[in-house]
């Protein structure tokens, strides 16, 4: 069987902060045409491994972009937890991923058996597909969160060809005994951390037992900015510097001392002795206080 394995695409109808692309509905379209022109050439079944959106319900633009590519090819899909409204199963229907379930087949016609993590828990599929969070091996676990490895995978479904798993964005694949198990990764680069490791999916061919990665970061080289991470440090170092400052001027003044507006009329009334520096530090310092 001929397979694309994809997860995590996490469509939005907002640009990510990190995005500068003047198109962004056209830019995850792009993306997902990679995968249509994959598809199409193999002859390949697309399996979506979860969160196929960002958020629970999307506007029409973004839905369009996942029933694009379900019209024109073999496709099934399992919800993620940002798929789902307060991350429930049962709640699915009330979902934008809930309308591509509506009008997906379960089960591509010439697929003798899966998975897809809402069924009944059979254990006999030839493909398992699921979202939860998995590491190729134990030493990459990360040290605040719960994972399972290849081998817990292996363990659980031994006789299936194929275990696909999304959740992770980290792109990896291993082999046990024969079985292809594909962690997809993100198809986009979304955040910063995804910006470190390679987007894109997974062709897999059970019967030439091949896998390959198709990498799609290219499309992403001109329209990332990661400033905004030194924005927002910036932010934090200046947050501190305000507690700092309000905490030591506490002590000194009465507790009926109306310290904010005090404060600004000061700023307001001198600020050219202040110069501009100072006096932006000491309003900003009044909306800090006034915020938290």
């Amino acid at each position: 069987m001929r397979c694309i394995c994809t997860s995590d695409w996490h469509l939005s109808g907002t640009r990510p902060l990190m995005r500068t692309d003047s198109d962004w509905i056209a830019t995850q379209a792009a993306h997902i045409e990679k995968i249509r022109e994959y598809a199409m050439k193999y002859n390949a079944v697309v399996f979506v491994a979860g969160d196929l959106h960002d958020v629970p319900t999307v506007p029409p633009v973004v839905l369009t972009l996942g029933l694009d590519l379900l019209v024109n090819c073999d496709m099934a899909a399992i919800a993620g937890n940002h798929d789902l409204p307060y991350h429930s199963a049962d709640k699915m229907w009330q979902s934008s991923f809930g309308v591509i379930r509506k009008v997906s087949p379960m089960l591509p016609a010439h697929i003798d058996a899966a998975d897809f993590g809402l069924s009944s828990g059979r254990t006999d599929g030839k493909i398992i597909v699921r979202h939860a969070f998995s590491v190729k091996e134990k030493k990459d676990i990360p040290p605040t969160r719960d994972a399972r490895t290849a081998e817990d995978w292996h363990k659980e479904f031994p006789n299936a060809e194929l275990i696909i798993l999304g959740d992770n964005h980290t792109p990896w694949y291993t082999e046990i005994d024969g079985q292809f198990i594909v962690n997809c990764g993100c198809l986009i680069q979304r955040t910063a951390t995804d910006a470190q490791h390679p987007c894109g999916f997974y062709y897999v061919d059970t019967d030439a037992h091949t896998c390959k990665y198709v990498d799609l970061s290219y499309l992403s080289v001109d329209c990332i900015d990661l400033s905004y991470l030194d924005m927002a440090k910036e932010k934090e170092v200046q947050a501190a510097s305000y507690e700092g400052l309000v905490e030591e001027l506490k002590g000194s003044v009465g507790k009926s001392f109306d310290f904010p507006n005090t404060l600004r009329e000061y700023t307001e009334q001198n600020r050219s002795v202040l110069g501009e520096k100072v006096a932006d530090f000491l309003e900003g310092v009044v909306d800090y206080i006034k915020e938290n």
